[in-house]
């Protein structure tokens, strides 16, 4: 399923856990959700990891990719309350959030809605949007990000390497 890729600039693996793996690269981060539920502690490395990286390239300028596994269940209460109060804290250094939920079929489209209106319901300062693919996801992004074509090839090679290392670590079951 997955192939091995080549980058010109390789992506850092700030953390994992049995729930998550987070890379950085450039001003982009990346997350992978796996099948257990968000831990308000690992929400919490989450938000510090945003903040040194938005700290590093100045407001409106992270890029955040959250790749979700079909199985990902909803955060737990405490994860998601470290999140919404996080926007006040890491939002103003966002371009954009972008999620991937991938998958065929009325689940994987109800999953899809439901984000996308939680997303719409936020009112965060930055636009988020959900994708059914990881291709839609690095058109939009490398749209937000300017970037060039090549960027566009070293993000979707970054985005299978991120998956390609969770199935490997056993956080996700795709």
């Amino acid at each position: 399923m997955f192939v091995a890729v080549s980058v010109r600039e390789a992506p850092k693996f700030v953390h994992q856990d049995a729930n998550q793996l987070i890379a950085t690269w450039k001003n982009v981060i990346v997350c992978q959700f796996g099948n257990t539920p968000l831990t308000e502690d690992a929400a919490r490395r989450q938000v510090a990891i945003s903040a040194t990286q938005g700290q590093r390239f100045g407001p409106s300028q992270l890029l955040e990719i959250a790749l979700i596994d079909r199985e990902t269940p909803l955060p737990t209460p405490g994860a998601r309350a470290v999140l919404d109060l996080a926007v006040r804290s890491v939002g103003p250094y966002y371009l954009g959030v972008a999620s991937v939920f991938e998958g065929v079929g009325f689940r994987a489209a109800l999953v899809r809605g439901v984000l996308t209106s939680l997303a719409m319901l936020a009112r965060t300062p930055f636009p988020q949007r959900v994708f059914a693919s990881d291709g839609e996801c690095v058109t939009w992004s490398t749209g937000r990000l300017c970037a060039t074509p090549a960027d566009a090839d070293d993000l979707s090679a970054i985005l299978a390497m991120v998956r390609r290392t969770a199935v490997e670590q056993d956080i996700v079951t795709y």
